[in-house]
């Protein structure tokens, strides 16, 4: 089980090559490099999880020593960039320049970015809320402004949101099946206001999968000005 995280992590790596692969165009898989290299520096959160949220056994004990470990980045690389095409490689959707105004303010739009991030570090230093619960809800209020600003991504958000969660429970899911006792060992249940699984799983993990999948879901498009085609 000492390896878990670690596999854990290759296998989201391996299968975020294979989605990158069999993305049929190339703005999809843009997408998923950008969104991916957007979403990798968030392997550096690991530090307020450890041990507030759980301790993994990962790799040369990092998560122990540091509480920052190489799980963590490769997650959070290979997830993001799963989240920001799931929906396009399920529907086959392509994308199309955005018509927007000569005042708007810049090419790119990071507020959701931003704010999402000022959020969780308020809630987590000021509120004093539990990492994962500052986090799910910092990454849905984030997803709730990119869909209020542009409501031609509300369907994506949604549907690109549960194809996410359900594509992460499931490997979880295949994950705690091989290793009963990776997930429920690792984590420190004494701070989980919202007790009880779903087939071994914690709901902690169901509500980050859904609000992670609804952030990722419309970030390439908001940020970069886009719009899907079709679907």
């Amino acid at each position: 089980m000492h390896y878990a995280w670690f596999i854990w992590s290759l296998f989201l790596l391996i299968l975020w090559l294979i989605i990158y692969t069999s993305i049929f165009t190339d703005e999809g898989r843009r997408e998923m490099r950008v969104v991916s290299s957007l979403g990798a520096p968030l392997g550096f959160a690991e530090f307020f999880f450890v041990p507030a949220y759980w301790t993994p056994q990962s790799l040369f004990d990092f998560a122990v020593r540091f509480h920052l470990d190489i799980e963590s980045f490769i997650v959070a690389f290979s997830i993001a960039g799963i989240a920001s095409v799931i929906y396009e490689w399920f529907l086959k959707s392509a994308h199309g320049p955005l018509v927007v105004s000569k005042d708007s303010l810049g090419r790119y739009n990071f507020v959701p970015i931003t704010l999402a991030l000022v959020i969780f570090f308020v809630l987590l230093i000021v509120a004093e809320v539990s990492p994962i619960y500052a986090a799910c809800i910092a990454l849905l209020i984030g997803a709730i402004i990119i869909g209020y600003e542009r409501r031609d991504l509300v369907k994506k958000i949604l549907i690109g949101g549960i194809l996410f969660s359900l594509f992460y429970l499931l490997i979880l899911f295949v994950l705690t099946t091989i290793y009963p006792d990776f997930l429920l060992s690792a984590l420190n249940i004494s701070i989980l206001s919202v007790s009880g699984t779903v087939a071994d799983i914690p709901w902690s993990q169901v509500m980050f999968s859904l609000s992670y999948g609804f952030f990722f879901s419309g970030i390439y498009e908001y940020v970069f000005r886009r719009k899907l085609i079709g679907n």
